[in-house]
């Protein structure tokens, strides 16, 4: 079954709200909420973000905030 880009697009900007959060408190629950709203509607997206938990917040409580944005980035010159 091919999944509409209509629903892509949705769940990847439900999931972009995650890392669009001031600090690392609102990150977490943020991630609660987006997971937790997914979890009735794409419950295997939201089986993938808990298993990549740790990978996908390790930005927060590893690197000041004013990194975050150079880490989140795929452009290279910004990442250098």
């Amino acid at each position: 079954m091919q999944r509409s880009p209509s629903v892509e697009f949705a769940e990847s900007s439900i999931i972009r709200t995650i890392f669009a959060q001031p600090d690392q408190d609102h990150i977490q629950k943020q991630f609660r909420e987006v997971t937790t709203m997914l979890g009735r509607s794409h419950p295997k997206v939201a089986a993938m973000l808990v298993d990549a938990q740790p990978d996908l917040l390790a930005f927060a409580a590893e690197f000041p905030r004013r990194h975050w944005r150079q880490i989140w980035s795929t452009n290279p010159l910004s990442n250098g």
